[in-house]
């Protein structure tokens, strides 16, 4: 018992479980002689607290359900109760008005409790300086920062010292119990985490308890989380990994002796009910559990956690046990991305960080480097998509000698695997590396699947692209045009497959100055795109940054400007603010504002536009260097230049 002048009595109680609640009510019951010549019980200490006018009672780190703390709430209305909780179900005993979410400390906040803690003076800029590092690494948990200045002090250990030791030990320092600060609280940073996560195993051993299969959940998905990026983790990657799996599975994909990923999942991990479908429900019951302990946190179905817990969550994980999970978060990763899927552009958006960090993760842990055939694919498309060049090529390349040398060079998936690198190629402006490859295709694909084979005349049009990037718009509008004419005769004017023909045959008839011709077709292709699959369907995007290049050079900056910003706006929506393609319709939008004599909008737009693309694919890809080259234009008042056209 503790007294202040502004209660009668404080009483604080380990809450943590009901023998720690009956036990320390029954020691106020004796120090106080609560029921004289009785039993000591919790009842007499609660009837005697009920008796008393203005006490406090403070139920900490009641992490095990608001039953345990019902229980022992003292009756009347004479006192105050405060009730410390990771468990959110606590609401229920206090009300959702009268609770209170407490968050990360501000830095001043935090730089102030680590000099109280570790006996600091900030008086040195280098020791503040050093100490916001810290305090920023421990994520602005008031007792990681507490225990962190116990041990400074206890040891005599210097701020940078102790940083070093972090980074280091991080996990041994986090779970230390002997060093408490001036909290004196009896758990470490990384054991208040621990009994939240005992109970929910606890809770999953109960096989008669409904709220078991919720709780196994719960594991299972806080497990994945560790190895994912801490932030943005998005409810539809475990939705889309169940359905892809689904479709895998009864499509009967082959393994063709290369090891495949998916083969480290099944229905449990991916949330599916007994019909072999994504189970919402079941998804939801485990991560509220995450949610009510505030291990995880949420915001319309995007999820986040402390970077400190983050870095729990993976130490908890039994060595042994260690490449498994991390093996599994990445199937589950790449099951989720449908190589099939046009226009998963922003889902692919948000996977990167995750691609990411889940490989920073595995060579942290020393996770032995495998070939899956379905990861590199995946994990390569989903770069590509993004924008993300480089990485793309990178395993796609890996992906092309796998295949090679286990497949042969002739086989379908080789070929597709060689065909996804010559796009990439042609992203990068490297023409004639793409030229060479899609040669080797297309003549593989005629002699093994025939000239009217749809993939054959997929790989006439990726080579006729390569053409036109090279100025060969002879050979380019030659393959176009039989393309575009068989597409014709099989599927009609107003298939995908043709649309997409007419915007590539646009492109060369616009190097070629037959602006009337590439006018018409990309007029087409924008109005029944804006019917069929919509106004932001990549495609129908595409035509409208084409067309408004066609009036470019028409001179219609009225019409031009009106497209293209509707394609900065689209772009901005479906492949995100900084993607390469956002970025150069950015700079083109800037273009056409200084054709009109907007010079300062346009030299903002293109400035920054240069700048993102410098950043995102490098200050020597030709889409940066002809920016750069009309921002220079303009800064010295000139405004000549050609707006270049795309091809699909």
């Amino acid at each position: 018992m503790i007294a202040f002048s502004r209660f009668s009595d404080i009483f604080w109680i380990d809450a943590s479980s009901e023998s720690s609640i009956n036990l320390k009510l029954r020691q106020i019951a004796k120090e106080n002689k609560a029921s004289p010549g009785a039993t000591l019980s919790a009842a007499s200490a609660l009837n005697w607290i009920a008796e008393k006018t203005n006490w406090l009672m403070v139920y900490d780190n009641a992490d095990r359900g608001y039953q345990v703390v019902e229980k022992f709430l003292p009756p009347g209305d004479g006192g105050n109760i405060l009730i410390a909780s990771r468990n959110k179900d606590l609401m229920r005993i206090t009300s959702k008005e009268n609770s209170m979410e407490v968050l990360e400390m501000e830095e001043e906040e935090a730089l102030s409790l680590l000099a109280k803690s570790a006996m600091l003076d900030y008086t040195s800029e280098d020791v503040k300086h050093l100490a916001k590092q810290l305090v920023s690494k421990l994520g602005g948990i008031p007792l990681a920062i507490d225990q962190a200045g116990a041990y400074m002090l206890a040891c005599n250990c210097g701020l940078e010292d102790y940083l070093e030791l972090f980074i280091k030990n991080q996990n041994e320092l986090m779970y230390e119990l002997s060093f408490r600060g001036a909290s004196d609280y009896g758990f470490s940073t990384y054991g208040t985490w621990e009994i939240s996560m005992k109970e929910i195993e606890a809770r999953a051993t109960h096989r008669e308890d409904p709220k078991a299969i919720a709780a196994e959940g719960a594991i299972i998905l806080h497990k994945l989380f560790g190895f994912l990026h801490h932030e943005n983790i998005p409810e539809e990657l475990f939705k889309r990994a169940a359905e892809n799996y689904n479709r895998r599975k009864i499509k009967g994909e082959k393994k063709h002796g290369l090891p495949l990923q998916i083969m480290m999942l099944n229905s449990k991990i991916l949330f599916l009910n007994d019909r072999g479908q994504w189970d919402n429900l079941k998804f939801q019951a485990a991560i509220q559990v995450l949610l009510s302990f505030s291990l995880v946190r949420g915001d319309a179905r995007m999820y986040s956690i402390h970077p400190l817990v983050h870095s729990w969550i993976r130490d908890r994980v039994p060595n042994t046990e260690t490449e498994k999970q991390h093996l599994i978060a990445r199937a589950l990763l790449s099951c989720s991305v449908d190589l099939y899927d046009d226009d998963n552009y922003e889902f692919c958006g948000f996977l990167v960080a995750h691609v990411r960090a889940i490989n920073i993760h595995a060579a942290e842990l020393q996770v032995e480097s495998t070939y899956y055939d379905d990861e590199y694919d995946r994990f390569a498309w989903v770069f590509h998509k993004s924008g993300n060049w480089n990485e793309a090529e990178h395993l796609q390349k890996c992906a092309v000698d796998a295949r090679k040398a286990k497949l042969g060079p002739d086989h379908i998936h080789t070929l597709v695997s060689m065909k996804h690198l010559a796009l990439t190629y042609k992203k990068q402006k490297r023409f004639d590396k793409a030229e060479e490859i899609e040669i080797q295709v297309m003549e593989k694909s005629r002699a093994k699947f025939g000239p009217e084979n749809q993939f054959t005349l997929n790989s006439m049009t990726n080579l006729a692209n390569a053409y036109g990037g090279q100025g060969n718009t002879h050979q380019a509008e030659k393959l176009q045009a039989h393309v575009l004419e068989t597409y014709k005769a099989k599927y009609g004017l107003d298939h995908q497959l043709t649309l997409e023909s007419m915007i590539n045959l646009a492109s060369t008839y616009f190097k070629q100055k037959r602006l009337v011709e590439a006018e018409q077709l990309l007029l087409h292709v924008v109005a029944v795109s804006r019917t069929g699959p919509g106004s932001n369907h990549y495609n129908t995007v595409f035509a409208m940054s084409n067309l408004a290049t066609v009036y470019c050079y028409q001179g219609r900056w009225n019409e031009a400007e009106k497209l293209e910003f509707n394609v900065f706006e689209a772009r901005k929506t479906k492949l995100g603010a900084n993607h390469p393609e956002t970025l150069d319709s950015m700079g083109k939008l800037g273009y056409i504002y200084g054709k009109q004599g907007q010079v300062d909008e346009a030299q903002v737009l293109i400035s920054q536009a240069v700048k993102l693309l410098e950043e995102t694919i490098g200050p020597q890809h030709p889409t940066t260097l002809w920016h750069r080259k009309q921002f220079n234009r303009y800064a010295a008042k000139q405004t000549r230049g050609l707006m270049p056209i795309g091809t699909k």
